[in-house]
């Protein structure tokens, strides 16, 4: 392993080991804050330009210039450009203690659908180096720069793929066994990929990891090929459903 690698993979190691106990059950708030500042040590220790590029896309965003590969760009899509990379970027060791509890024995694709700068496809790349990981966002230039970084870790399986979730269609996005799905974006844009996804869920078994009020929402109430047929788990942070008995589960904690 790298030295990079290494240096990387002792923050999320330190994290894990000052919360001994930490279960998905038990991340809250004071854990949160914590892997919020160990993913700023990562950030620097990778050489992200996050803060220097999202600022540069705050600008575009405000002068409605922000360029992409859609030439009809809708008004409402959301790119975060209004709150600072900490609020919208979810935090390495949270993705690490998603993975840690799930049973990725039987997990060789993972998408995520708004994936930033592609840090899921970091966490993996370190400690599940097996895995193929395709993340998808709109802004192209988070796609380059976690390109960028994928790259220099050597992480030869992962792909981040510039796509406008809204008006995307079932054919831009890649089968995977696991998706994560966020609050990315507008209700319209998530409940499109919901129905991409469902496209996929016809041809195999899926799990998909969902985080904040509004993902979790719609997939309750809109969406009964998640949420009805096989018992969700739900966790203060995040939500686990599976669109049959076959797709991967939740590994409960040992006691």
């Amino acid at each position: 392993m790298s030295p990079l690698k290494q240096q990387v993979t002792a923050e999320i190691e330190w994290f894990l080991s000052q919360l001994p106990d930490l279960t998905p059950q038990t991340y809250r708030k004071a854990e949160y804050d914590l892997a919020k500042k160990v993913s700023a040590t990562i950030d620097k220790q990778l050489e992200f330009n996050i803060l220097e590029i999202e600022s540069r896309i705050k600008n575009e965003v405000s002068n409605a210039q922000l360029n992409h590969s859609q030439n009809n760009q809708s008004q409402n899509n959301e790119f975060w450009s209004d709150v600072g990379p900490d609020v919208f970027l979810t935090p390495y060791p949270e993705f690490y203690l998603i993975l840690k509890h799930l049973n990725m024995k039987s997990i060789s694709k993972v998408s995520d659908l708004g994936a930033g700068y592609g840090r899921l496809g970091v966490v993996l790349g370190l400690f599940y180096p097996g895995v193929e990981f395709t993340g998808y966002e709109i802004v192209r230039e988070r796609c380059a720069q976690g390109q960028m970084i994928f790259e220099k870790l050597g992480f030869t399986q992962h792909q981040l793929i510039e796509v406008n979730l809204e008006t995307g269609k079932s054919t831009d996005l890649k089968p995977s066994d696991l998706v994560f799905i966020y609050d990315f974006g507008t209700a319209r844009a998530i409940r499109h990929s919901l129905d991409l996804l469902r496209t996929i869920a016809q041809e195999q078994p899926l799990t998909v990891v969902a985080r904040g009020r509004r993902s979790r929402d719609l997939i309750e109430r809109e969406t009964p090929w998640l949420s009805q047929v096989v018992k969700p788990t739900h966790f203060p942070f995040f939500s686990i459903y599976r669109s049959s008995d076959q797709a991967a589960t939740f590994v409960e904690p040992s006691a």
